[in-house]
């Protein structure tokens, strides 16, 4: 299971949310919820950001990512954002 997958299902149980009552929530079926879950398909960027405001995260957390200076260093600010062009869903 990718990190993505798994961070998304600690997700969607930290906000007391059945795959059921989340998929309501993202207008898609329950089993679609469970292949994300899974790792077995990737959702797309429009559905990461519906995914965020269901579970009321910022989607860098779910994906796993530090947030980043230009130079790779983590922002221990807390005011960086998110650089580079690595896959937002592989580990």
């Amino acid at each position: 299971m990718n990190s993505f997958a798994s961070n998304l299902n600690r997700f969607r149980i930290r906000k007391n949310l059945s795959r059921a009552e989340l998929s309501a929530m993202l207008h898609m079926s329950r089993p679609v919820v469970g292949t994300y879950e899974r790792g077995e398909c990737e959702p797309s960027i429009d559905t990461l950001l519906q995914m965020g405001d269901a579970l009321d995260v910022d989607m860098n957390e779910p994906l796993g990512y530090d947030r980043k200076s230009p130079d790779g260093a983590v922002d221990t600010e807390g005011a960086g954002q998110v650089y580079g062009s690595a896959s937002i869903l592989s580990e």
